[in-house]
C-alpha cells in the first residue's frame, strides 16, 4: 500500500498560483506594449514574476529532498539529508524576501502615476515607496548573511554566529504586514472623495484592493511561525501540511493583486457589469463605425460627421481630401425647430488652409450667406473646417 502524501497538493499550492500569475502578467504586459504606456513598475513585475517562478522550481526541490508532506513513519531510514535541506531553506529565503518589495513597488508607482490632486496622498505614497525600497535591498541582504560564515546557516556544526530566527523572522514578517495594510489602505484613501456613484466606486476599490488576501495569508504565516516557535516544533510529523506551499501563493496573489486593472478588464470582456465606461463607448463606436459601414455601402454616399451648436445641428460631408488640390465639402443646415425641413446647399470649393478666400463653383450660390440667412450668424468657419469632428 502506498504511503499517503500531502506533496502532491502542496505542489499543487505552489505552481498552480505561478501559472495564473504568469498568465495574469503577460496580458498586463501586452497590453501595455501595444498602448505604448510600458513603463518601470511593469519591469519591476517582470522582475518579480521571474523570481516567482525560480521560487516555485526551488520549493518543488525542497519538497522532494525532505519529504515534505509525508507522515515521519513513511520517510524511509536514511532517507533525508538534513544539510540538503537546509541548502534549499535557505535558496528559498533568500529568493523570496525582494518578491513582495518588487510587487508592492510597481503597485505604489502606478497610484503615484494618478497624481491625486490631495497632496498628503502623494507624500504617503513616496514615504511608503521608500520604506519598502529599502525593505527590499535590505531583506534579502540580511537574509543571506544572517549567519558568519554563511555555510553555518546549513551546517551548524561550523564555528560562528547566526541572528536569532524567531527575531528575524518576526521582524521581518512584521515589516511586510506593516507595509501591506499601507498599500492596500492607499486606494480607499485616493477613490474616497471622488465623485463617481457608489457601486464604481467600491468595484474600483475591490480591485485596487486585492492585497487584502495577500495580507491575510501574512497574517497566517505570522501566527504559524509564533506556533512552531512556541512548542510545536518537538512534533515528528509537522511535515505532514502543505503550508510551506502558502508563501508561494502569497506572492503569486500578490502579482495578480497588482494587475487589478487587468484583471477588471478581462471580466469586462465577459461581464459587462465589469466593463469601464471608456471600453463601453469604444465598443459601442466600434459598433456604430460598423452599422454605418454597412449603411453606407448600400447607399454609396458618405457618413457625415456631427457638430452640435447651440439650437442647430451642422452635418459635413467629407470627400478624400486632395494635397494638391482643392477640398470638396457639402454642408447641410437642419433647423431643430423645425424638424422636417431640411437645406441642402450646393458643393462648395474650400481652398487649403494657407489660402484666406473660397471660391464657388459658377452658377453655384454660396452655402455659407445662405446658412447664415437661417441662423443668423456667420457659419463660414465650418465649412473651413479640414478634418470635422463629432460633438455629442
Amino acid at each position: 500500500m502506498a504511503p499517503r502524501t500531502l506533496q502532491p497538493s502542496g505542489l499543487v499550492l505552489v505552481f498552480l498560483p505561478s501559472i495564473v500569475s504568469t498568465l495574469v502578467v503577460i496580458l498586463r504586459i501586452w497590453k501595455k506594449v501595444t498602448s505604448k504606456h510600458f513603463a518601470i513598475e511593469d519591469v519591476l513585475l517582470i522582475i518579480a514574476q521571474s523570481l516567482i517562478f525560480i521560487l516555485a522550481f526551488t520549493t518543488w526541490r525542497s519538497f522532494k529532498v525532505s519529504w515534505y508532506g509525508y507522515h515521519y513513519y513513511d520517510v524511509p531510514p536514511g532517507a533525508k539529508d538534513i544539510i540538503l535541506i537546509l541548502k534549499w531553506n535557505y535558496v528559498n529565503a533568500v529568493i523570496y524576501n525582494p518578491i513582495l518589495g518588487l510587487i508592492k513597488a510597481s503597485f505604489v508607482l502606478t497610484l503615484i502615476k494618478l497624481r491625486s490632486p490631495n497632496q498628503r496622498i502623494n507624500y504617503c505614497l513616496w514615504a511608503i515607496f521608500a520604506i519598502n525600497a529599502v525593505f527590499t535591498v535590505a531583506a534579502p541582504l540580511v537574509c543571506a548573511f544572517q549567519c558568519k560564515p554563511v555555510a553555518r546557516f546549513w551546517n551548524k556544526s561550523l564555528p560562528g554566529s547566526c541572528l536569532d530566527g524567531p527575531s528575524y523572522a518576526y521582524g521581518t514578517i512584521g515589516i511586510v504586514l506593516i507595509t501591506d495594510v499601507m498599500v492596500v489602505i492607499m486606494p480607499t484613501w485616493i477613490l474616497y472623495n471622488l465623485q463617481m456613484p457608489i457601486g464604481k466606486k467600491l468595484m474600483m476599490i475591490s480591485f485596487l484592493s486585492f492585497g487584502l488576501a495577500v495580507t491575510a495569508i501574512g497574517a497566517y504565516r505570522l501566527y504559524v511561525f509564533h506556533y512552531l516557535y512556541n512548542g510545536f516544533t518537538k512534533n515528528p510529523d509537522s511535515a505532514y501540511s502543505v503550508r510551506q506551499g502558502l508563501s508561494n501563493l502569497e506572492v503569486s496573489l500578490a502579482s495578480i493583486g497588482a494587475c487589478g486593472g487587468t484583471i477588471k478588464w478581462m471580466l469586462g470582456l465577459c461581464m459587462p457589469f465589469f466593463a469601464s465606461e471608456d471600453s463601453r463607448i469604444a465598443k459601442s463606436k466600434r459598433s456604430d463605425r460598423s452599422n454605418s459601414s454597412r449603411e453606407r455601402d448600400n447607399r454609396h454616399t458618405p457618413e457625415p460627421d456631427l457638430i452640435t451648436t447651440d439650437g442647430d445641428d451642422m452635418e459635413l460631408r467629407d470627400q478624400p481630401e486632395d494635397n494638391h488640390g482643392p477640398v470638396w465639402k457639402k454642408v447641410t443646415v437642419r433647423s431643430r425647430n423645425r424638424p422636417t425641413s431640411r437645406h441642402e446647399t450646393p458643393d462648395v470649393e474650400v481652398k487649403p488652409d494657407d489660402q484666406s478666400s473660397t471660391t464657388t463653383r459658377p452658377t453655384e450660390w454660396d452655402a455659407s450667406s445662405k446658412a447664415s440667412t437661417m441662423l443668423g450668424k456667420d457659419t463660414s468657419s465650418y465649412e473651413r473646417r479640414q478634418t470635422p469632428r463629432r460633438v455629442i
